[in-house]
């Protein structure tokens, strides 16, 4: 403190000055600062979270505070500085902006900090706390479409894989349809955002199928969480049927005819085997016969027929027998035979002469 003499003018004549003591006290400058307490906030993902603060001028003098912001995602007060006076306050807003690449809960520390101009080292700082929210995604994606073939009475298996395309851990429910049996060897899958995992599928082919049948088995994989979220797949399965080649002649026949005529005899030929095959005919016996066809194509299960004449010898005595064998030959599986006996009796007229008798006397 400081004594001095205050001079006050005065308009009396007699005292034109009046002094006055006094004491001077100097009060040194303060600098200081303090902003409102730490914040949290959330914000969708590709939007910013926006922050109003308080800062409040400590200090005995007017001060220019500077405002900056610091942290890994864009951030940025409403104001570079702020001056205030003794005491006094003010507001500001500070942005923080969520990126689009963030996943659902990630969380960024900014920190804000006001530094006074007259004297840097009077600072106060607070933090920021933004929490990323992003809209929940559920999606799913399966391996492509696949063909197997497999023997009749075995079964056709497939591997097939899923993925979470989704931004959230779902279960996905799994199922086959289709005329031919199928089982998964999942019926649910949970997975993690971006995971992928494995199944196998097994499709029975049935003993009672022809070579080259198909079935058509979709899977079905759905989302639990949003059921409408679904990926389906076909897996066409053939059936191969190993090959059988067989035929069935008709049966064994008999007949009479006149010596120096023709017997016709009428067969049939089925092809019993799973194959279209060719059948080739061929007849020996020691009276002239012959077919009326010396090959038949015939689809599985198909029949055929056709005609093998006999001839009798004129000179053929009556009742006398001939054995005619038609043989029928695979001609992809020459070891595929029937054979039919066609049995011909000739018949010949006999002729009785009546001579008169005369007897003398």
């Amino acid at each position: 403190t400081y004594p001095a003499l205050l001079c006050v003018i005065s308009n009396a004549s007699n005292a034109p000055v009046l002094p006055l003591p006094i004491t001077l006290s100097v009060i040194a400058p303060a600098y200081g600062v303090d902003i409102s307490p730490d914040q949290s906030a959330s914000a969708t993902a590709g939007t910013s979270a926006f922050y109003s603060l308080s800062i409040t001028n400590t200090g005995n003098i007017t001060d220019t505070f500077d405002l900056s912001a610091s942290g890994l995602w864009a951030a940025s007060p409403s104001l570079p500085s702020l001056t205030l006076a003794p005491g006094a306050a003010g507001i500001f807003s500070v942005s923080v902006a969520v990126p689009l690449s963030v996943a659902d809960g990630d969380t960024d520390l900014t920190t804000l900090t006001a530094v006074s101009q007259a004297q840097p080292s009077a600072t106060a700082a607070v933090q920021l706390t933004t929490t990323a929210f992003v809209p929940p995604v559920y999606s799913l994606a399966l391996s492509a479409d696949q063909a197997a073939s497999a023997a009749a009475g075995t079964s056709a298996s497939y591997t097939l894989s899923i993925t979470n395309t989704g931004n959230r851990t779902d279960t996905f429910d799994l199922s086959a349809s289709g005329a031919w049996p199928a089982s998964l060897s999942l019926s649910s899958i949970t997975l993690a955002p971006g995971a992928a995992g494995s199944f196998t599928v097994s499709v029975a082919v049935p003993l009672s199928v022809a070579d080259g049948d198909t079935d058509l088995t979709t899977i079905n994989a759905v989302s639990r969480a949003q059921p409408s979220a679904k990926a389906t797949r076909q897996l066409t399965t053939t059936a191969v049927v190993a090959p059988v080649y067989s035929l069935a002649l008709s049966a064994h026949q008999a007949a009479s005819a006149a010596a120096g005529t023709s017997v016709i005899y009428s067969l049939s030929i089925t092809n019993t085997g799973n194959r279209t095959d060719t059948f080739d005919l061929s007849v020996s016996s020691a009276w002239a016969a012959s077919p009326s066809i010396t090959s038949i194509t015939l689809a599985p299960g198909a029949t055929g027929s056709f005609t093998v004449s006999v001839a009798v010898p004129p000179s053929a005595s009556d009742g006398a027998i001939n054995l005619t064998t038609l043989t029928a030959v695979s001609r992809a599986n020459p070891a595929a035979t029937d054979t039919v006996q066609l049995t011909t009796t000739a018949l010949v007229d006999s002729y009785k002469i009546y001579l008169p008798i005369t007897l003398k006397r």
